[in-house]
């Protein structure tokens, strides 16, 4: 019986936890923070759905029995929520709850709190932690930790409509409403924290000049977050597990005020195209796209950021024994400065736009690339970094001209890998060819036997595409390929045998993917799981044995 009591008080508890510890935040007509939770027979089918893909569907089943004795006299088909306000300085927290019978729901409860307080005007209040108002009206009951809070919401369901339908869990804070002393010492915190990141990472500079730099770079980054933070309108957060789409997916957006320069910011990169699209290669193993629009600010802090670099690296050219004369520093200096020449020169153009690509299909290739302001000047730092350091022990086999291709003029260095790599040399072969790719406005690099032909096709498949709409980031790892070469390259291991030769199965629904899209105003972010790799990681959890299970 005791277990039966416990187990009822579930939502309640949820509930006056999330009332306990509510952060201050205002509302007047719009809630500073609302949370929504979706309907118990939703949440219990996408628990069975998970525990099912993952072989423990059993587990689900016990989940279902367990939730039927302490949901009973819940509403399972409606969603429950939370909204926090304000009285002034003052929280007011809001659940709400669907209800079929408070009174039965009371009667488990009142065994394990005490009896419920008659408070007035049909609120009654009980204690967990601190006193907890609740008070039923029609399908609902209020919970609050204030009598005034009960009085409800005029339609719960509808605000939480807009987060339910997408979300398993969603929060979203309105940032406006949260009174202004209240952000101003939030705002504090954060710099506070900023401040002391900031010192720690001065005194680790060698020198006062480079100690200065490093605040002033650190100050003008801080300077634009106070500006973003003070812009913001809103924040949404949401858990959602797919069914239909069969992933799971965290999602993140921040929107800006209308009008303030955050959002203007943002609304730039709107229609942002990238020349470089053929990175996203059918059958790779990882694929990443970045394409970006650079404001004044960026510029600036990225210049006072290499700035840094450059000194850093030449304070260490100077310290460096094995450069035995002025001269010698002098030209190792100098290819240092034309690579960070051709990097600033980038950057002041106010465009980022490129990606990379990893394929094991065949051996491992990866290729990684983009838009460079000036392509020449990259090939002539290279050759400059070549007869410095041709006479050096041991430098690399460089073939200058080794080929070319749609403009693009390829330099390829091979180095031998040692007798003692057996896995590297196993996935790489005998040695590591890297291939460099300068054209007039691009510059690629590729290691692997078939980096130069996958840099090529990278470039012929950009240039079909001509420039293409993108988001700014894209980020996609496919579990399957990854799993396969680890099979291959451990041939004896038989617990990657058998979840390779599974990964067939899950073959389209394998990825992992990391997305940021321009939304009105704003900026989502989103983390996607595919049901094919929670298969995949249960199998090579169990050991390669099936993972698939009916479970009740």
């Amino acid at each position: 019986m005791r277990t039966r009591i416990k187990q009822s008080m579930g939502w309640l508890a949820a509930m006056a936890l999330v009332i306990a510890l509510a952060p201050a935040v205002r509302a007047q007509q719009t809630p500073a923070l609302t949370i929504s939770i979706a309907s118990t027979n939703e949440i219990i089918s996408d628990i069975q759905y998970i525990t099912k893909i993952a072989g423990q569907g059993d587990a689900g089943g016990v989940v279902t029995f367990m939730a039927q004795q302490y949901t009973q006299h819940l509403d399972t088909t409606k969603p429950a929520g939370v909204v926090v306000n304000f009285n002034g300085a003052e929280p007011v927290v809001t659940g709400f709850m669907p209800i079929k019978d408070l009174d039965a729901l009371l009667q488990i409860v009142e065994q394990q709190v005490g009896k419920a307080e008659d408070a007035g005007n049909g609120v009654k209040k009980i204690g967990l932690g601190q006193p907890v108002y609740f008070k039923e009206d029609g399908a609902w009951v209020f919970l609050s930790n204030s009598i005034a809070g009960t009085a409800g919401i005029a339609n719960p369901d509808a605000a939480i409509a807009d987060l339910v339908a997408k979300y398993d869990i969603g929060i979203r804070a309105n940032i406006r409403a949260i009174p202004e002393p209240l952000r101003q010492t939030a705002l504090k915190e954060m710099q506070g924290a900023f401040e002391r990141q900031m010192e720690m990472q001065a005194a680790q500079a060698e020198t006062e000049e480079e100690a200065e730099a490093q605040r002033k770079m650190s100050e003008a980054a801080m300077k634009e977050m106070v500006r973003a933070f003070e812009e913001l309108d809103e924040i949404v957060f949401g858990l959602a597990i797919d069914q239909t789409n069969k992933n799971i997916h965290l999602d993140m957006s921040l929107t800006a005020i209308e009008g303030s320069k955050l959002a203007k910011q943002i609304a730039a990169m709107d229609a942002i195209t990238s020349s470089f699209s053929g990175f996203s290669q059918p059958n790779a193993a990882a694929v990443m796209t970045i394409a970006s629009v650079l404001t004044e600010d960026d510029i600036k802090q990225t210049n006072d950021w290499l700035a840094v670099v450059e000194k850093q690296a030449a304070a260490e050219i100077e310290k460096d024994g094995n450069l035995d004369d002025d001269n010698a520093k002098a030209a190792v200096k100098k290819v240092l400065g034309s690579f960070m020449g051709v990097m600033k020169k980038t950057i002041a153009s106010g465009k980022m736009d490129g990606g990379a690509v990893l394929m094991l299909n065949d051996g491992v290739a990866f290729a990684a690339g983009g838009y460079i302001a000036d392509g020449k000047d990259v090939d002539a730092a290279f050759k400059e970094l070549v007869e410095l350091a041709k006479n050096e022990p041991d430098f690399p086999e460089v073939q200058f001209n080794a080929g070319s291709h749609a403009g693009v003029t390829f330099h390829t260095l091979s180095m031998p890998i040692p007798e003692g790599e057996d896995e590297t040399r196993q996935a790489l072969g005998d040695k590591i060819e890297v291939v460099l790719g300068t054209g007039d406005k691009s510059a690629f690099i590729g290691f692997g036997g078939s980096a130069m032909d996958l840099i090529k096709k990278v470039i012929d498949d950009s240039a079909a595409s001509g420039a293409k709409n993108v988001n700014p980031v894209n980020m996609t790892v496919s579990l399957g390929p990854i799993l396969a070469f680890a099979a291959k390259m451990d041939p004896d291991n038989e617990q990657l045998k058998a979840v390779a030769a599974a990964v067939g199965s899950a073959q389209g629904r394998d990825q992992v993917s990391v997305v940021v899209k321009v939304i009105p105003r704003g900026v989502s972010y989103q983390i996607k799981v595919e049901e094919g790799v929670i298969e995949l990681g249960a199998k090579a959890a169990n050991g390669g044995d099936s993972v698939i299970d009916d479970g009740f």
